[in-house]
């Protein structure tokens, strides 16, 4: 095993309160061939540090003498000391495969049992186990793995949507006396699924009973037909640093409402059924029914809800500017991302503005090409030791 030694001499010293558990322990190496003693001769007095499954131990007794030593908390086992001393509550650490062990102390019962617990759970397989167990219940509640089959299914960043939609609320009431910073979740419902899936949020509008927003929402064509349900969540968020957020309201509607007609008004109902306020929605399809931007499914649903021109989403060309945008880029660009944000103005037009950001070929794809062509060339000269010791034992 290999370590950067620089990199956890300065990691074992950081100031930042990233450390899971600190704090004084009495360390001992000590072997089975060692003859056992019931005296504190031996001990040492440290400052130790628990980070993720590395445990730091000092030079001394001050959290800022230096580390002499760290442990990895991987394949070993971690027992109560049956040889324990009057004087100390200890435990020992032993790792897998090897005789050697760590003897560990505490001045009292408690401290040693919570140091006990916080190593229990600092390794990287109990981590891995209690997210098998969480996975296991979620897919229990659910019926629907979490790992595999995420609810969330925003629309592709190299795919444009096949509709889009602006939001805003008029008359927005919460259950404080202050104006809500109001954020929204959009959902949908494809039959015969019985879950909803998050398509999508807005940003956050700070203080105010009509917040209008101005993040664009996609809406891709994936499983969606004339019976998909559309569900608009509106919170307010009453700590902005945690994001801590309550329930205002909902909106459930059809996606052929939204395609319909380019402008709709629903309310927003409480919890309790009552009438909150309303939502505003402006839709508008990114390409016509003949593009071949749209699969066959959104084309048939379009033609389905568009009786006339007039009923129809506004049809925004051949293309968007931001697909265009996309198409010639994409040869010198990958992992392109696009956000499309619309802001009002004075005489009542929207103004579109359109994010891009994405990585240049040129600066991605050849570096990676180039490092595996050189690992390949290690690979088949042999392996390359890496600088660096291996972990110290205390």
């Amino acid at each position: 095993m290999h370590f950067n030694d620089e990199e956890l001499a300065l990691t074992a010293v950081s100031v930042s309160q990233d450390f899971s558990k600190e704090g004084i322990l009495f360390t001992k190496p000590y072997k089975k061939s060692q003859k056992k003693s019931k005296s504190t001769k031996g001990y040492v007095e440290r400052w130790c540090r628990l980070k993720g499954n590395l445990l730091f131990c000092m030079k001394g007794k001050d959290r800022t003498s230096g580390a002499c030593g760290v442990i990895v908390l991987e394949r070993c086992s971690i027992e109560l000391d049956a040889d324990e001393i009057d004087s100390l509550f200890s435990f020992v650490i032993g790792q897998g495969g090897s005789e050697e062990l760590i003897h560990l102390g505490c001045k009292t019962e408690t401290e040693r049992d919570e140091w006990i617990s916080a190593l229990h759970t600092a390794s990287y397989e109990c981590m891995k186990l209690q997210l098998e167990n969480l996975r296991e219940q979620i897919t229990l509640k659910t019926g629907r793995d979490p790992v595999t089959s995420p609810q969330t299914q925003n629309v592709s960043e190299n795919e444009a949507p096949f509709v889009e939609m602006c939001l805003s609320c008029s008359q927005l009431r919460s259950s404080g006396d202050s104006r809500p910073n109001c954020m929204m979740d959009i959902l949908s419902l494809d039959p015969p699924n019985t879950h909803w899936n998050l398509i999508g949020q807005t940003e956050i509008v700070e203080q105010s009973h009509n917040p209008l927003f101005m993040k664009t929402i996609g809406i891709s064509d994936a499983g969606r037909s004339s019976k998909t349900r559309m569900k608009l969540v509106v919170y307010d968020v009453t700590e902005l640093v945690t994001r801590t957020r309550t329930h205002i309201g909902q909106a459930v509607f059809l996606l052929e409402e939204l395609l319909s007609c380019m402008k709709l008004t629903f309310p927003i109902v409480s919890p309790d059924r009552s009438q909150v306020g309303s939502v505003n929605i402006m839709s508008w399809a990114t390409a016509t029914p003949d593009s071949s931007l749209t699969s066959r499914a959104s084309t048939e649903l379009l033609n389905s809800t568009a009786k006339d021109d007039s009923a129809s989403p506004h049809w925004n060309g051949e293309k968007t500017y931001r697909t265009k945008k996309k198409d010639q880029l994409k040869f010198l660009f990958c992992n392109t991302i696009c956000k499309v944000f619309r802001f009002p103005t004075i005489n009542k037009h929207k103004l579109s503005v359109c994010e891009i950001m994405a990585e240049s070929r040129l600066t991605f794809v050849f570096p990676v090409t180039i490092m595996r062509f050189s690992c390949k060339i290690q690979s088949m000269e042999g392996q390359i030791s890496l600088p660096g010791i291996g972990a110290h034992k205390v």
